[in-house]
């Protein structure tokens, strides 16, 4: 098993609900934050980033609109920045 800070990850969160729903948010520390990758209930074109520059999130939960779903991002550890090279 590979060792999780070395990892990129992917957190998919669905919302099949008529209501927000507030998710918790797994930590993965101060220098990979996670990152909004895609959110359906925004309108075109913020519904998907490009995920070498989607915004940060801030906090350690997400509130998911009805009917739904995000995925958040978290670049390994030992990758570079966003603006530190190729990906």
């Amino acid at each position: 098993m590979r060792d999780i800070e070395q990892a990129d990850l992917l957190h998919v969160m669905f919302n099949t609900y008529w209501e927000p729903l507030v998710f918790e948010l797994p930590p993965v520390g101060p220098q990979r934050p996670w990152r909004r990758w895609i959110d359906t209930c925004r309108d075109a074109p913020d519904d998907v980033c490009d995920w070498k520059v989607a915004p940060a999130v801030q906090g350690s939960t997400y509130a998911v609109q009805p009917r739904s779903l995000v995925t958040l991002i978290a670049e390994s550890a030992g990758r570079p920045t966003v603006g530190g090279g190729d990906h």
